[in-house]
């Protein structure tokens, strides 16, 4: 008895399928299906839609008496694997656009990440960000940033070497100290730049590679070159009247004599030298000493 009407409800079933498939599909949305696009809203359409049916298994029960079953012999219960079609409306999107659950959505290359996909392939970025040259959303900054990236919105995001300076957009190369304290400036991270009037420091170049030495053309003679073309004498020495690049020896007292270092008084043909001062002998009188 149970099978019979299992075969009955199939029937039926079968007859109300063809029914259904005899409708046309439906080529254009209803009104219910349109969601029409506000100012900042994405379009989404239930473009065309379908019935279409599919088998179900499910489990039954029913009674059953054995064929021999003795008198008053009570009715078994057993269950049995059967079908039922079942039918769903199936989705089917436009050119362009992709399902995404009950609705079709714009579709977008590179998934339109900071941004949003408002029609296909029209991806409008988020706040802070802005359309790159290869359709995707960048992030952007105020200012563009030197020797730099835009990271987050608003904030530059320095090079490997670089320090981000206190306007927020330039990113100024790293280099020691000895560099700027010696009048130098950083022009690359680690690569000290001296100015007109200075140069690398010359000796031991390779420790003091971030220092700048002013240059004095001529060169500082018994003296060290302070500034450019400017010349500080050494202990013991004077300028010379004539020369600001040459420094003399001192001497406290060199009379008919030239001074040769701080202290030392060469006599001049002549004249001999006394232990404590240089006083002028005359030549004549050098063979009675």
């Amino acid at each position: 008895m149970g099978l019979l009407k299992s075969l009955i409800a199939l029937l039926a079933i079968e007859i109300l399928f063809l029914k259904v498939n005899a409708t046309p599909l439906v080529g254009h949305p209803s009104s219910s299906q349109l969601e029409l696009k506000k100012d900042d809203a994405v379009e989404t359409f239930n473009n065309s839609s379908r019935n279409v049916s599919q088998l179900v298994p499910y489990t039954e029960t029913y009674r059953h008496k054995p064929e021999h079953a003795r008198p008053g012999e009570p009715y078994q219960i057993k269950t049995q694997l059967n079908y039922k079609k079942e039918f769903q409306t199936e989705l089917t999107c436009c050119e362009g656009y992709v399902q995404s659950g009950a609705m079709c959505v714009p579709r977008c290359p590179q998934s339109c990440q900071n941004g949003t996909c408002k029609k296909p392939n029209v991806c409008t970025c988020n706040t802070g960000y802005r359309m790159s040259s290869n359709g995707s959303c960048v992030s952007q900054c105020k200012n563009v940033c030197v020797n730099g990236t835009c990271g987050d919105p608003g904030i530059c995001n320095c090079n490997k070497g670089y320090l981000l300076d206190s306007d927020e957009f330039t990113c100024r190369p790293i280099c020691p100290a000895q560099c700027e304290e010696t009048h130098g400036y950083c022009t690359e991270p680690n690569v000290c730049t001296c100015p007109s009037g200075y140069r690398q420091h010359r000796r031991f170049k390779y420790v003091f590679k971030f220092m700048c030495e002013p240059v004095c053309d001529p060169e500082c003679q018994n003296g060290l070159c302070v500034a450019p073309n400017v010349c500080m004498c050494a202990d013991g020495y004077e300028k010379n009247e004539n020369d600001s690049f040459i420094c003399r020896p001192k001497c406290d007292s060199c009379a008919f004599g030239m001074c040769l270092s701080p202290g030392l008084c060469r006599c001049k043909p002549g004249y001999s030298s006394t232990q404590h001062k240089t006083q002028y002998i005359p030549f004549r009188d050098l063979r009675k000493l």
